[in-house]
């Protein structure tokens, strides 16, 4: 299972192989469903947890991009280096994010 704090520190590319891989081991496993192995019930919602945990942070980094005028890799630079017009741009998604909710 993939935190969410391990997963910020990924790099945008690496979270979309991270959730291709993701999903070709959930259909690995729905393939082994259908064929009538034994399988935990729980990992096909672990999985699917996790592609949604991925694809949520790799969009929240793109709209901080967005913001800040640069592109998605360049964004997840500056929050390594300290970019601060990239974290205040990520900060204000939160803040929105915080008060529609």
């Amino acid at each position: 299972m993939a935190k969410l704090k391990e997963l910020r520190g990924e790099s945008t590319e690496r979270l979309r192989e991270m959730v291709t891989e993701t999903k070709d081991k959930l259909f690995k496993y729905r393939l082994r469903i259908a064929a009538g192995e034994e399988v935990n019930s729980h990992e096909a919602r672990e999985m699917r947890r996790d592609i949604a945990r991925m694809k949520t942070v790799v969009r929240s980094v793109e709209l901080a991009a967005e913001r800040a005028g640069v592109d998605a890799d360049a964004a997840r630079k500056g929050l390594e280096t300290n970019n601060w017009d990239v974290k205040r741009a990520v900060a204000a998604l939160g803040r929105e994010r915080a008060g529609s909710a």
